[in-house]
């Protein structure tokens, strides 16, 4: 058993990792490469290896990539609000900004979906 600072000090850094995993995908959607996709990976990695929070659980994100980015290229709504609602609607400070812009990007791309109003905002 942990404490509750522990567990709050890893939701954090899950919280920062999850922002950096949130901008390598849509970094990977407007460029799909390999280097894009080593990044991809590997922020899920980071995200994985964070251990149980007070607020958030274990993640397995690196294992159900390759299915995830399938779900995502068949324009599946449910797996994009995910991204875009959940997570890229309130990046961490530390990525908001390259975040912003490769969503305005990915809007400009692929049209209709529920991007988060700060995108515009300058």
């Amino acid at each position: 058993m942990s404490d509750g600072l522990s567990d709050v000090a890893r939701d954090q850094e899950r919280y920062k990792n999850f922002g950096v995993y949130t901008l390598n995908l849509l970094r990977f959607f407007n460029e799909p490469s390999a280097c894009n996709y080593l990044s991809l990976r590997v922020s899920a990695r980071e995200v994985d290896s964070v251990k149980r929070g007070y607020w958030t659980g274990n993640t397995k994100l690196e294992e159900g990539l390759n299915d995830f980015l399938i779900t995502l290229g068949n324009n599946d709504i449910k797996a994009w609000d995910f991204i875009l609602l959940e997570h890229a609607s309130n990046p961490p400070v530390e990525v908001i900004s390259e975040a912003g812009k490769q969503l305005k990007l990915l809007k400009d791309k692929y049209p209709g979906f529920n991007y988060p109003k700060w995108i515009d905002q300058k």
